[in-house]
């Protein structure tokens, strides 16, 4: 059997859900159950899948949809009130615990990952609690998914599962399964929640492979120091991944698995200024975690800050080549506006953000870093035109690489342009605060600027409201996820605004007005 304290199915928000609806005749509204609990509607949207996929499993044709922002019950067979009767009969416990294909999937690969021996089948059976063969058929997955990231899976009769591969291949692994495999407002709760409140779920059990004997709040100690020394605030975002980075770092480390940096590498990164701040706080991961670090895992440290959507002051130490990357950007410009606006040509606003948006860019283009953009499906959907012209245009101005410029990293540069073609105008005092940076919480304020009567007073990381709410007089909050201060009312947006969105908004802003 497994651990029944390694993760449950039915914590006590998803049986918040299933209450709601026994309690209220089978209709519950989303936004209610979201503040209620204080997650946003995306994270209600990822219990019900989870819900379902256990009505499914136990053979109950029952389905828990969304429409008209209220959560139903929709079945073939049953009508309401007999939905409602087969879901009482179940008698859910909080011990529940019937992981879904992904996640098992993911269990695995982290556990393979993390090893610090051979890992058996019997093992995986127990640890996740289904049959050996369901088991088996999930490493089929699994495999594949390591060949794909450059890691060979090996299996040694009597002995078990490991895995082979360069260190940097097996590090980058475990941080695509963090982003990938976590809905976005559950993964930057790094940025303000110990994680081991969360160890009663999917969430906690894949972060327990990370933060096992690491005291979590050591390392947000850790990043407030660099930060100091940085002399930067991290985006929620940057913030939860730097965290999870500097777990899989402490983590191989323990097991003896040490970076191995490439000479040019190592001559570039040793020069730059954040390097030289990464390695002075060297001895304060010595105190806090007995763990002495070799200087190739202080360079790549320093190069995942310097790749990462940070956006700290330029200095031509840490980007040598940021003037050739000016005369790219503004080439970029050029391309794409006489492609599709020509009043992006001259848009002082657009050339700053890229200019700042490019130096991490550079670092991730020069060295194989995969960037990850949550966002990227949404804005293929809204600016599909423009995604399109942006694209050929990169390919058209060329970059200096061999390698071609990825969606994900599109993605953020049409963001930047579609900021840039909105016209602000101003009137309500507001705030907008995000998880994963400034492009994001721009794109919203210009957005709602031209639409409503709107005075976008700051836009700021969620972490920094409380302090801009003390200094500024706002009528509302615009957030991306649930913030509460003050009683200062709020609404929860997509980070792509949707026609629902607006309305909220709208809704609100006459509310406030009528008061």
């Amino acid at each position: 059997m497994v651990n029944k304290g390694a993760g449950t199915i039915f914590n006590e928000r998803r049986l918040g859900i299933v209450r709601c609806l026994t309690n209220n005749n089978g209709e519950c509204a989303i936004k209610n159950i979201a503040e209620r609990f204080g997650v946003t509607e995306r994270t209600i949207r990822y219990d019900l899948d989870v819900i379902n996929s256990f009505l499914m499993k136990k053979d109950i044709p029952i389905y828990l949809i969304i429409k008209d922002g209220s959560i139903i019950i929709e079945s073939d067979i049953y009508n309401r009130l007999e939905s409602l009767e087969a879901i009482k009969d179940l008698n859910l416990q909080f011990d529940e615990y019937l992981p879904s294909s992904d996640e098992r999937i993911s269990i695995i690969l982290l556990g393979l990952l993390f090893a610090k021996d051979f890992i058996t089948i019997k093992y995986l059976s127990e640890r996740i609690g289904v049959s050996k063969n369901t088991i088996k058929n999930d490493l089929e997955k699994v495999k594949g998914l390591l060949e794909v990231n450059n890691i060979s899976p090996k299996f040694i009769p009597g002995r078990g599962l490991y895995v082979e591969g360069e260190e940097n291949f097996i590090r980058s692994a475990a941080l695509k399964i963090f982003r990938e495999t976590l809905p976005l407002e559950q993964y930057i709760k790094l940025a303000d929640v110990d994680l081991y409140d969360y160890r009663d779920d999917y969430f906690g059990i894949i972060f327990n492979y990370v933060f096992n004997n690491i005291d979590i709040k050591k390392i947000q100690e850790y990043i407030f120091i660099l930060q100091k020394k940085l002399d930067v605030v991290f985006p929620d975002f940057e913030y939860a991944d730097l965290a999870v980075f500097l777990g899989i770092i402490l983590q191989r480390v323990r097991l003896g698995r040490n970076i191995a940096m490439e000479e040019e590498t190592r001559a570039e990164i040793s020069r730059t200024n954040v390097y030289k701040k990464v390695k002075a706080t060297a001895s304060i991961i010595y105190k806090l975690f007995h763990i002495d670090l070799i200087d190739d895992e202080i360079i790549y440290i320093s190069l995942f800050i310097l790749s990462s959507n940070i956006f700290m002051p330029p200095r031509i130490d840490d980007h040598p080549h940021v003037l050739e990357y000016y005369v790219y950007i503004t080439d970029l410009i050029a391309e794409v506006g006489e492609k599709y606006d020509k009043r992006l040509i001259n848009n002082e606003n657009l050339l700053r953000g890229l200019s700042a948006f490019g130096l991490p860019f550079y670092y991730r283009q020069k060295y194989n870093i995969p960037a990850h953009n949550p966002y990227l499906k949404e804005v293929k959907a809204n600016y599909k035109e423009l995604f399109k012209i942006i694209k050929s245009s990169i390919s058209c101005i060329g970059l200096g690489t061999k390698m071609s410029i990825p969606d994900e990293e599109i993605g953020f540069i049409t963001l930047y342009f579609a900021t840039a073609l909105q016209e602000p105008q101003k009137k309500l005092r507001a705030i907008i605060l995000t998880e994963t940076g400034l492009p994001i919480g721009n794109l919203i304020a210009v957005k709602l600027k031209l639409m409503l009567n709107i005075d976008i007073v700051s836009i700021s990381y969620l972490h920094e409201g409380k302090r801009i709410l003390d200094k500024e007089r706002v009528d509302f909050i615009i957030t991306t996820s649930p913030f509460i201060y003050r009683n200062i009312p709020y609404v929860v947006v997509s980070p792509i605004l949707t026609r629902e969105d607006i309305m909220a908004i709208r809704d609100l802003m006459e509310s406030i007005s009528n008061k």
